[in-house]
């Protein structure tokens, strides 16, 4: 990204503090991109998307108050997104391989999910994919999605404009999450008591 190039500016959702932090250290060391706000809850987040104009929203679909889904519903009300002066992309984040909620998300206009056990490379780089108006899901996700997994309840209709974020066709799906930093972080924050250190 030439320096004559805006950064990348994005909005951290979720719950957990420490978590949110982790990841505003991660984004914050790429190039070209820069955590511009954070939000604890869906009602925060829709709020600082109107107020910050973010390009991209890393969206956790599980919170008190409002959770993502309906965040990412509100966010894209037409009545809302008209008053935009250029687009938001959402990227859902889940602890959950198939979450039916993240797929119900991407029917209300987020563009694809993550696991929180991906690598931070597999963020900057899906980060990228949305903000050039693509959509991302991880093969592995995208199979399980076609398969008819997920309550067909919730999703409705084929999901349109979907490509895979260049992570994908390179590395190992099991292993990169496995290894990835956020596998670290999400099991900082587990609510299980640690084991004893004898």
């Amino acid at each position: 990204m030439s320096e004559a190039t805006e950064a990348i500016r994005v909005l951290l959702v979720d719950d957990q503090d420490l978590f949110r932090e982790g990841v505003r250290v991660i984004i914050d060391a790429q190039e070209g991109l820069e955590v511009v706000g954070a939000a604890g809850d869906g009602v925060a987040a829709v709020r600082l998307v109107d107020d910050l104009a973010p390009d991209v929203v890393l969206m956790d679909v599980r919170m008190p108050e409002m959770d993502g889904v309906e965040a990412t519903r509100q966010i894209f009300l037409p009545e809302r997104a008209g008053r935009r002066e250029h687009p938001v992309r959402v990227i859902v984040l889940t602890t959950f391989n198939l979450d039916d909620r993240a797929a119900t998300a991407i029917r209300y206009g987020a563009s694809g999910f993550l696991l929180k056990g991906t690598t931070p490379v597999m963020l900057r780089d899906a980060i990228r994919t949305v903000y050039a108006g693509n959509a991302v899901l991880a093969p592995q996700d995208l199979a399980t999605l076609l398969d008819g997994q997920v309550n067909a309840a919730d999703v409705e209709g084929p999901l349109h404009g979907v490509t895979y974020a260049p992570w994908a066709k390179d590395q190992d799906p099991i292993e990169s999450k496995s290894s990835g930093v956020f596998s670290f972080l999400r099991t900082a924050i587990s609510d299980a008591p640690p084991e004893p250190v004898l």
